[in-house]
């Protein structure tokens, strides 16, 4: 990824010339969202396991070794894996960098959560947990809270779990690490320094927008009093000839200087066009400001440098706390975040979960340079990272590839352990990604007991495609570039057999729609709504069709809901879920 700077450069020049410099941060206005991942990786010297990352390379096991010697407990869970999950277990503890791909329903998760066993139990070592996304890592971590892990620390406050309110870093701070009493007096003077610092700005913003005009004629004459007494004398009005601001007023208005004053006709001011006095009063305005700027610049940079020094007294906290956890659980955007943080922690064990849907700057700064153990799992035959732009996407083939995982990429470079035996299809089902994917996969024992997985009621099988020849509503582009696709005759076919399912007896929590385009899932979110049906909508579909859509013909954002919220019904037993994949 470091050789395709110049892509990117020549990417962004291409994108301006284009469609305009408005129009490119419209494009990219979610690039702040990648800030932290990019000032991480400004700030790496080098690239963590630089053999297999940078050259393909796998002969390097971890720098620490693992006692096989379990407990009976976890051997008993170990004695029951299939072969290829103990093949999985094998490659991850015995590679440096460690691949683990598996289709869905394989045990991904389940082999993630003995890794992570084997290891506390066997070494000192700290396990990073990483994530893309809250809702993926809320779910690992509950996972190792089942498995009897309770020394982990969640951080970022975006968490929905109940579970994990405990564990989050902000609240083991509170009761883990106390500062000083020097560190609590300094941090209370800092306080103090924001909050006068802001007064000013306040006081300070409100004169710097202010405009020069008829009534500043005190104000005006000082300033040429100390800059040009040329200029001042020319409306200087003496308090015998009449009021102070006589001239002053007149000029503003672009007027003679009067019968009284007729012989300052031809003085430099009073020979300007009335452009030209605005155009002089601007510059007076702009110099009479001068000073003000200054010191909201200063109070500015006060409160730059006080929130800095109150970060690094809080990170003494933190820092504090995670080198007394196990488990360190994050997104990969807050990994970025505290990347400074972390790297002073030095976890031994990076564990990134989902690892084919996430970004390669996003894993590279997740991975201090004290790293031993780098462990990704995920399935890169499945989704791939989430490209904000089409033409940067792998699919495009315009050579940029911004989509392609460090997982994928390494896939065909270095040893990949696959899990191969299901335990969430139908064979039906299974049959399915079998023909097109997985020719490999092998069905549980456990899928096909028709007491786990009973006929769906009211369809003759459990795979059922239709076909129709109605086409879609012309909001997309031929090549993908879009705004988003929508299909009004699948719409009302979705609604139509939503309400066939219930009839059949099914709750609408039992069912869930589908769709992979946005502007397809604000339709059915309306239409399920308007044929009486309470709908939930997901957080992140929510603010991603907001961020999206808002504002673009033909599609109703507000009616997904109000307040900054998601429409959802909290009882979600009663709702029906609608989602994009």
């Amino acid at each position: 990824m470091f050789t395709n700077v110049w892509r990117i450069r020549n990417f962004f020049t291409h994108v301006c010339g284009c469609v305009g410099v408005a129009h490119t941060f419209a494009y990219f206005g979610s690039l702040f969202a990648y800030e932290p991942v990019l000032r991480g990786l400004q700030s790496m010297t080098q690239v963590p396991f630089e053999e297999e990352i940078v050259h393909g390379l796998s002969r390097l096991s971890p720098g620490y070794g693992v006692d096989i010697d379990a407990p009976e407990e976890m051997r008993r869970q170990i004695d029951k894996l299939d072969e290829s999950q103990e093949n999985a277990l094998g490659t991850a503890l015995n590679r440096r960098v460690a691949l683990i791909q598996g289709p869905p329903g394989t045990g991904k998760t389940y082999i993630g959560v003995i890794l992570a066993r084997m290891i506390l139990h066997s070494t000192e070592e700290t396990i990073l947990c990483v994530c893309y996304t809250n809702h993926a890592l809320d779910a690992f971590l509950e996972d190792l809270l089942d498995a009897g892990i309770t020394n982990i620390v969640r951080m970022g406050g975006a968490s929905k779990s109940q579970r994990l309110a405990e564990y989050n870093l902000h609240e083991k701070c509170k009761t883990k690490a106390k500062w000083t009493r020097d560190q609590n007096k300094r941090y209370a003077q800092l306080k103090g320094a924001i909050e006068e610092a802001e007064r000013d700005i306040s006081t300070l913003g409100r004169k710097v927008a202010m405009a020069i005009g008829p009534k500043w004629w005190r104000t005006v004459s000082e300033h040429l009093e100390d800059t040009n007494y040329e200029h001042l004398e020319q409306l200087r009005v003496d308090e015998r000839e009449g009021e102070a601001d006589y001239l002053w007023k007149r000029w503003l208005k672009g007027e003679s200087p009067g019968k009284i004053f007729a012989g300052r006709s031809n003085q430099s001011l009073w020979r300007m066009r009335k452009d030209e006095r605005v155009c002089l009063k601007h510059k007076w305005q702009s110099e009479i400001h001068e000073p003000y700027r200054t010191r909201l610049a200063d109070a500015m940079k006060a409160i730059e440098s006080a929130k800095s020094e109150i970060k690094g007294l809080e990170s003494m906290k933190d820092a504090l706390v995670l080198r007394q956890t196990r488990v360190i659980g994050c997104t990969t955007t807050k990994a970025a975040m505290c990347k400074d943080l972390l790297d002073d922690v030095a976890a031994g064990v990076v564990l990134v979960e989902e690892a084919a849907e996430i970004m390669e700057a996003h894993v590279l700064t997740s991975v201090s340079a004290k790293c031993k153990h780098l462990i990704m799992i995920g399935d890169h035959k499945q989704l791939r990272p989430k490209a904000e732009y089409y033409p940067l996407s792998v699919e495009s083939e315009r050579g940029f590839d911004l989509n392609i995982s460090l997982f994928e990429r390494l896939a065909s470079k270095i040893p990949i352990a696959t899990l191969s035996v299901q335990h969430r299809m139908h064979p039906e089902i299974s049959a399915i990604p079998k023909l097109t994917t997985y020719p490999n996969l092998i069905d549980a024992n456990d899928v096909k007991d028709i007491t786990n997985n009973p006929p769906v009621k009211g369809v003759l099988s459990r795979v059922v495609f239709v076909d129709h020849k109605h086409e879609e509503d012309g909001q997309s582009g031929a090549d993908g570039e879009g705004v988003s696709k929508t299909n009004a005759h699948e719409v009302k076919m979705v609604v139509k057999t939503v309400r066939y399912m219930i009839q059949q007896g099914y709750m609408p929590k039992d069912l869930v729609v589908l769709t992979p385009y946005l502007g397809q899932l604000l339709k059915l979110q309306e239409a399920l709504a308007a044929d009486d049906n309470k709908v939930l909508v997901g957080d992140l579909d929510f603010y991603e069709a907001r961020n999206k859509l808002e504002g673009v013909a033909g599609f109703d954002v507000t009616k997904m809901g109000g307040g900054g919220k998601p429409a959802v019904d909290e009882s979600s037993d009663t709702s029906v879920r609608v989602a994009t994949m």
